[in-house]
């Protein structure tokens, strides 16, 4: 995963989040890559930040060595402070089944919580 977080100025604002988004039509399509997205901080409107997922660093290295991501670097010299740039290795990712296996092993009043105990409580909540 890559992630990217600049600060901008007002002015520039529609700028880079129409540049942005013209960035990601093209890399969503390349091969690897799962997903693109630009998320606005809900407290600082001027804190963008753009977010790529990749299948392997295999299917992302060519994508940073395009002539395309160049518009992604142009677009990141508009902001008004050195971005925070992350590259995430994931090797395992989960879901739901994180919060049950935790939850399980959660006491409450001195029992364990089971997995349909812990559906019940996340799902009826009468």
């Amino acid at each position: 995963m890559a992630e990217i977080r600049i600060i901008v100025s007002d002015k520039e604002i529609r700028n880079v989040l129409d540049g942005l988004r013209s960035f990601m039509g093209p890399t969503g399509a390349k091969p690897g890559c799962i997903q693109c997205s630009i998320a606005c901080d809900a407290d600082n409107p001027n804190l963008i930040t753009y977010m790529e997922k990749w299948q392997s660093e295999e299917c992302l290295r060519p994508h940073l060595q395009s002539h395309q991501y160049r518009q992604l670097l142009s677009i990141i010299e508009l902001a008004v402070r050195e971005p925070e740039i992350g590259f995430y290795h994931i090797n395992q990712t989960g879901g739901l089944e994180v919060i049950e296996e935790a939850r399980t092993i959660a006491l409450t009043d001195g029992k364990p919580v089971t997995p349909e105990d812990f559906k019940k409580e996340m799902w009826n909540h009468s």
